[in-house]
């Protein structure tokens, strides 16, 4: 994975209290299911909407499961998703 900031973004982002990625198991990429691709395309309309991404912007990257920020302990899933689904504008 080239993206620096990406990869360190799966080791701190946690889900069920686990990191997302140990950095170095190997992430195997597949297909979207339908029903993950309907969650992207929402998210993504969601944030051209709100003015987070513009909508020629095609590095948009929304996490399909619930995750907690394990820098800041105390934030909610929600916002730990909102937080890194803004800050994602370009390719991996």
């Amino acid at each position: 994975m080239r993206d620096r900031v990406f990869r360190d973004d799966l080791m701190v982002l946690a889900t069920g209290g686990l990191p997302l990625w140990d950095g170095v198991t190997d992430i195997e990429v597949r297909l979207a299911r339908p029903d993950e691709e309907a969650k992207w395309r929402a998210s993504r309309a969601k944030a051209i909407r709100q003015g987070n991404i513009e909508e020629n912007d095609v590095g948009w990257i929304a996490f399909l499961v619930a995750l907690t920020d394990r820098r800041n302990g105390d934030q909610s899933d929600r916002e730990a998703h909102r937080s890194m689904a803004a800050r994602r504008r370009v390719p991996i």
